[in-house]
C-alpha cells in the first residue's frame, strides 16, 4: 500500500471517530462498561484529539514528508505493548507503525 493511501485511510478514521455513527457509539460506550477506566468524557477527549491533532491529512502528510517515509518493498512487523488504563493511550504508536507501513502487533 502506498504512503498516500495510508494517509487517506487515517484521515477517513478521523472522520469517522469524530462521527455520530451508531456502530462507533456503541463501541464507545461498551469500552466504558468493560473497562471503568475508561469514562465518556475521557474517551471523547481522546478521541476529539486524536481525530483533531493526528488524523488530519495536512498533518500526515507533514510527518511522511519529515520523517521521509519511503514505500517498502517488505513491512517488517512492530511489537506495541499498550497501557490499559487511558483510552486509546498507545493510538500514537499504532499511528506511526502503519504510516511508515509497518505490520503492528499490539497488546
Amino acid at each position: 500500500m502506498k504512503v498516500i493511501q495510508r494517509i487517506d485511510i487515517l484521515e477517513k478514521l478521523g472522520h469517522y471517530i469524530l462521527s455520530e455513527e451508531p456502530d462507533w457509539l456503541k463501541a464507545k460506550d461498551l469500552a466504558g462498561k468493560y473497562n471503568n477506566w475508561f469514562i465518556p468524557d475521557f474517551i471523547n477527549r481522546s478521541v476529539k484529539a486524536i481525530a483533531v491533532h493526528y488524523l488530519n491529512r495536512s498533518t500526515l502528510e507533514n510527518i511522511a514528508e519529515t520523517y521521509s517515509i519511503a514505500e517498502l518493498t517488505q513491512a517488517k512487523t512492530v511489537g506495541i505493548v499498550m497501557a490499559g488504563n487511558l483510552p486509546l493511550v498507545g493510538f500514537h504508536d499504532f499511528c506511526c507503525a502503519f504510516l511508515s507501513g509497518r505490520r503492528a502487533v499490539m497488546k
